[in-house]
């Protein structure tokens, strides 16, 4: 069963290197989170707040669509 942190408030948390595939971030505020190296391959992180996040080595970044601030 895919991770389900939509809407949530996940400020500053760290996520490096964690399999987030098919995770559902949609709404969720990720400001300043770590998600370095982390799997994102079809995740759902579309409305999700992204400021002064971490993405270096992200993977499967590319497979998102809908990202947005």
């Amino acid at each position: 069963m895919p991770i389900d942190y939509s809407g949530q408030d996940l400020r500053g948390r760290d996520f490096k290197g964690q399999d987030l595939s098919h995770a559902n971030l949609r709404g969720a505020n990720l400001t300043k989170a770590n998600l370095t190296k982390a799997t994102l391959y079809e995740a759902n992180l579309s409305y999700a707040h992204l400021a002064g996040t971490k993405l270096a080595g992200v993977i499967g970044l590319d497979t998102v669509t809908g990202l947005i601030d």
